[in-house]
């Protein structure tokens, strides 16, 4: 890792010393993050569960590919609506993070590409790129090369169209299913070279990943607790929804439940364990609107509201109003994973609320530091006991 401003100085010094080698200038290999099993495990000799599927075996070789090696002209970006279909990556729970990027890729200010220090001209020359993540109250800076875990006996689920113009299977881990458009599989390396290796982001924390991504203030709403009931009920916790999509905080939800199948769909269509984006609300009369956005193959809505319910035909002046509000870009019949439905649906079918508050930088930031020792030195105990009051950052109880 790099301070802010060295990573991308570092980078620009890799390419003054490959363009010395010749008019076709050589790939760069990060050797601090080799195409190695070291790279993908906290123990390469004991390769984790997850990595034994139906798809690949334990004493398989993973193979690196560069994306110009997999499709041709690849991209950070593909999709103009700022992230295209994901899928996550086979074995390792990596979701949770593919969720954080799309929310951010879906966000009106892009703030996906704050991420990204270095051009796209040098990944696709050079096979070197920057990003930066938001650590100890500073950005950090990783550069990688562009070698990514591929997998040749995956399923070719790419975009239609393409099959046949790329290597057949696909990025072992999460990416979009377009292949060519790589910010999510390069995102991912970098912010597992950033916390160690890639089996780091086997089932990780949204709220760090979103602090990780944004410097934001992150703040996470269980719709299952008494007090958030109550906020449901007197109205408050939907004028908090309203107010923070007003003032672009990033909104996203999610049902998240313990179950055999990670990726289970519920009766009404929503996918378990998967970030949902809320991209606006809309208040008509009695019915509060809820829009969101599914960047998954799966989970689209199938309740009340849902894009071909009949309620739209039997209350078309509802559509009308929506139509009219160019903000809603209201259209059901895109098939591009938008869809609506209304408030009360909305705390039922989700459980979990994360909103990320971004800062102007006009704002002032204050960072208490502090260490854990003695008693503290394992951390805050995951329940409330009297250890807390060895703790730098509890407050003793009165």
């Amino acid at each position: 890792m790099q301070f802010e401003g060295a990573g991308i100085t570092l980078e620009r010094n890799v390419i003054a010393m490959l363009s010395e080698c010749g008019d076709i200038p050589p790939m760069y290999e990060d050797p601090d993050f080799a195409a190695k099993p070291v790279s993908l495990y906290n123990n390469p000799d004991k390769v984790p569960e997850y990595a034994t599927s139906t798809k690949r075996s334990a004493d398989e070789t993973v193979s690196w590919y560069r994306p110009g090696q997999v499709m041709p002209d690849p991209d950070y970006f593909k999709c103009t609506a700022g992230c295209g279909v994901l899928r996550e990556g086979t074995g390792l729970n990596d979701a949770w993070l593919l969720g954080v990027f799309a929310a951010l890729a879906l966000h009106p200010d892009n703030l996906i590409e704050n991420l990204f220090v270095s051009p796209m001209h040098d990944f696709k020359t050079y096979g070197i790129y920057t990003c930066q993540f938001y650590k100890d109250c500073q950005w950090l800076e990783v550069v990688t090369d562009t070698r990514l875990p591929y997998a040749q006996q995956l399923d070719d689920v790419n975009e239609p169209g393409t099959k046949g113009l790329v290597r057949p299977g696909h990025w072992l881990y999460g990416s979009s299913v377009n292949k060519g458009e790589v910010f999510v599989p390069l995102l991912a390396k970098a912010y597992a070279k950033f916390h160690g290796n890639y089996e780091v982001l086997h089932n990780g924390s949204i709220l760090e990943a979103f602090v990780d991504c944004t410097g934001g203030s992150v703040k996470k709403i269980e719709l299952g607790l008494d007090q958030t009931r109550k906020q449901i009920e007197n109205g408050q916790l939907w004028h908090k929804i309203v107010k923070h999509v007003h003032f672009r905080s990033i909104v996203t939800c999610q049902l998240k439940m313990a179950s055999m199948l990670y990726n289970e769909v519920t009766g009404t269509g929503i996918l378990k364990n998967h970030l949902y984006v809320v991209q606006y609300v809309k208040e008509l009369g009695p019915l509060k609107f809820v829009k969101l956005k599914n960047v998954w193959q799966k989970g689209l809505w199938k309740g009340d509201w849902s894009n071909e319910d009949s309620k739209w035909e039997d209350n078309l002046q509802v559509e009308a109003a929506l139509r009219a509000d160019a903000l809603c870009e209201f259209n059901r019949t895109k098939n591009d994973g938008t869809f609506w439905m209304i408030w009360e649906d909305f705390v039922e079918a989700f459980n979990e609320i994360y909103i990320v508050r971004n800062f102007p930088a006009s704002f002032n930031q204050y960072c208490v530091r502090g260490e854990w020792v003695g008693q503290a030195a394992a951390g805050p105990p995951m329940k409330p006991t009297d250890r807390e009051v060895h703790c730098p950052f509890c407050t003793p109880p009165l």
